[in-house]
C-alpha cells in the first residue's frame, strides 16, 4: 500500500528479487539468533555476542565492496574477541547463548553490507517489501521448530490448544506461568511481585497458592 501511494515500483529484475528475498531470509536468521541468544542466556550475554558485528562488517566490506579495511573497526572487533576469549576461559554457563549472539552479529553485518549495495539503485520501499517477504518465509520455516523445542509448554502451545478446543488448558497455563515466574526470580531476584489484569473464570485461589 505504501509503495502504491508513494508511486514506487514493485517490478525489478528477477536477480535482484532473489537477492532481496535471500537477504530477508538472513534477516530472519538474525532475529531468531538474537532473541534466541537472550532467551538461552540473558540480555547482557546476547549484546556481548552481538557486538562482534563491527568486526564482521570490517571483514566483509573490503571483500564484497572492494573498499579499504577500516582499521578502527578491526581493532574494536579484536577487543571484543579478546573479551569473548576471557569469558570462555572461565566456567561459563551461557556458551550457547553467546554463540547465538555472535551469529546474530554476523548476520547483522551481512545484512548491512549487502543492503548498502542494493539501496544505491533500488528504492527503499521496494527493498523493504521483498526483504520482509524473505523474512516471513524464514520465520515461517523456523516456526514449527520453535513450537516443538523452545515453545514446549509455552504460550504458543496454549494458543494452539485454545484454538483447537475452544477451552483454555489451565494446567498447562499454570505450568507455563510457573516457568516464567521462576525465570524472573532467578534472573532478577525481585523483592516484590504482583499480578495485574483479569483472570479466567477457571483460575482458582488454590492455583494462585501453588504458583
Amino acid at each position: 500500500i505504501v509503495i502504491y501511494f508513494a508511486s514506487g515500483k514493485f517490478k525489478i529484475p528477477a536477480g535482484d528479487v532473489l537477492k532481496l528475498v535471500l537477504i530477508g531470509f538472513i534477516l530472519a536468521v538474525h532475529w531468531i539468533t538474537f532473541f534466541g541468544s537472550a532467551r538461552g542466556s540473558n540480555v547482557s550475554v546476547s549484546l556481548v555476542g552481538f557486538a562482534t558485528n563491527s568486526l564482521w562488517a570490517a571483514i566483509m566490506e573490503p571483500l564484497f565492496n572492494r573498499t579499504r579495511i577500516k582499521k578502527t573497526e578491526v581493532f574494536l572487533g579484536l577487543m571484543v574477541i579478546t573479551g569473548l576469549y576471557v569469558i570462555f576461559s572461565f566456567d561459563f554457563q551461557y556458551k550457547l547463548g553467546l554463540l547465538l549472539g555472535i551469529a546474530a552479529g554476523f548476520t547483522s553485518a551481512f545484512f548491512s553490507v549487502f543492503n548498502a549495495k542494493l539501496v544505491q539503485r533500488i528504492p527503499a520501499f521496494t527493498i523493504t517489501f521483498y526483504e520482509m517477504m524473505g523474512a516471513f518465509i524464514g520465520i515461517g520455516l523456523f516456526f514449527p521448530i520453535y513450537q516443538n523445542t523452545w515453545a514446549e509448554n509455552h504460550q504458543l502451545q496454549l494458543v494452539r490448544i485454545y484454538m483447537l478446543t475452544g477451552e483454555p488448558d489451565m494446567d498447562q497455563y499454570q505450568a507455563y506461568l510457573h516457568g516464567q515466574v521462576r525465570e524472573i526470580i532467578d534472573s532478577y531476584d525481585p523483592g516484590v511481585m504482583w499480578f495485574d489484569g483479569e483472570w479466567e473464570d477457571t483460575w482458582t485461589p488454590e492455583r494462585g497458592h501453588q504458583l
